[in-house]
């Protein structure tokens, strides 16, 4: 039994070609017809004229950077942050795209009047719109970043550009200040912090000075054993004096009791120098001298150390002062913006080859399509069936 069901009939090439030459005066009339439409239209668009900038972040270090980058260690730590300001642009493309800023540059230049968007439902997001289609923020990967405006007027593409420019100096220097004020507060914090030890650090060595009579340690303790040194030996030499009177005299004599007072009398005088406990004394209590001594050192060392990092913090500190003052813009304009003489768009001949183009494909496409469908039309029955 046979199928009665119809089959789908293709179109072989030959026979496409066949067709197309058939009507080929529609298909020419259908591409005229195009092309003289794109014409109009392309004379109806009205001229854009563009206007931009190219800017380059000043080569500038980051606050306090310049100072650090002389510490060998903090070298690489400074040269990566330095190279991390290529990309700053990035978040000057997040301010130019947002809604605040669109809503001013909208206002300053009217620009609900001049796209004719004021009478619309929504004219703040039209206008939006079409200034999103009239400008272009792009960074690149050079660290460039390039600002182009299109309009009508050459004077107002030129001048909305150089508004954007503007507002990205304006908000790099308050971001600026911001990032130097805080470095200031954070250096400030830490030199008063330096100085308030500093200031513990006097007051210890004060009460040290007054509670052990030193002015100076190291001379004194010289001068001290010098003194020990001296009475010892003036004390060997009474005692040696006293041994060759005893040998010639008895103990009553008047000559060996003044040399045995003179040796009693240095030992006792050098008892009280090892053993002085006298606080308003000058002479070092010997007894405590190691215990001094360890004190004294550590005051050194704790005056040196704070006089390192004074010298250290008091530089960076009056540069993060004269940084936040100045906040000079890290920005530099490599190409100004600039009055067009020339219209950049429309492109009226691409349009209109272009369109053209299109329509000639689009007709040759159109009866092809009706040719298959004029052949199959038992088979799209049954399957409308």
């Amino acid at each position: 039994m046979e199928s009665n069901t119809p089959t789908f009939h293709s179109v072989s090439g030959s026979e496409l070609l066949r067709t197309l030459l058939k009507h080929r005066w529609p298909i020419l009339y259908g591409t005229i017809a195009v092309a003289i439409v794109s014409v109009v239209i392309s004379l109806l668009l009205p001229n854009q004229y563009r206007s931009s900038a190219n800017l380059m972040p000043a080569n500038t270090p980051a606050i306090g950077l310049d100072m650090l980058s002389r510490g060998g260690g903090l070298s690489n730590l400074t040269s990566s942050i330095l190279r991390s300001r290529s990309s700053a642009f990035d978040r000057f493309l997040v301010l130019l795209e947002t809604h605040a800023v669109k809503k001013q540059v909208i206002e300053k230049f009217k620009l609900m009047e001049v796209y004719d968007t004021k009478g619309n439902t929504y004219p703040m997001i039209d206008t939006i719109k079409e200034l999103d289609a009239n400008t272009n923020f792009e960074t690149f990967e050079e660290g460039n970043m390039l600002i182009e405006v299109w309009d009508e007027d050459p004077a107002r593409a030129m001048e909305m550009t150089e508004y954007y420019v503007s507002l990205i100096n304006e908000y790099n220097i308050e971001l600026s200040t911001t990032e130097a004020t805080r470095f200031r507060e954070y250096i400030e914090a830490k030199y008063k912090d330096t100085m308030g030890k500093v200031d513990s650090l006097q007051a210890q060595t004060v009460a040290f000075q007054k509670k052990y009579g030193v002015i100076e340690f190291t001379a004194q303790a010289t001068e001290y054993m010098s003194a020990i040194s001296m009475t010892t030996a003036l004390l060997m030499e009474s005692e040696i004096k006293l041994k060759m009177i005893a040998e010639n005299a008895k103990e009553t004599n008047p000559l060996y009791q003044r040399q045995l007072k003179e040796v009693n009398h240095l030992k006792t005088t050098l008892e009280e120098m090892y053993a002085n406990t006298n606080p308003n004394d000058i002479i070092l209590n010997f007894a405590d001298m190691p215990e001094v001594s360890t004190q004294y050192v550590r005051l050194l060392a704790e005056a040196e150390i704070l006089q390192e990092m004074l010298k250290y913090l008091v530089p960076i500190y009056e540069n993060a002062k004269m940084e936040e003052v100045k906040a000079i813009p890290g920005l530099v304009v490599v190409d100004a913006p600039y009055l067009a003489e020339k219209k950049d768009k429309p492109k009226r001949m691409l349009i209109v080859v272009a369109a053209t183009l299109s329509g000639f494909l689009l007709m040759m496409i159109y009866i092809a399509l009706r040719e298959l469908m004029r052949r199959n039309q038992a088979y799209l029955m049954s399957i409308r069936s």
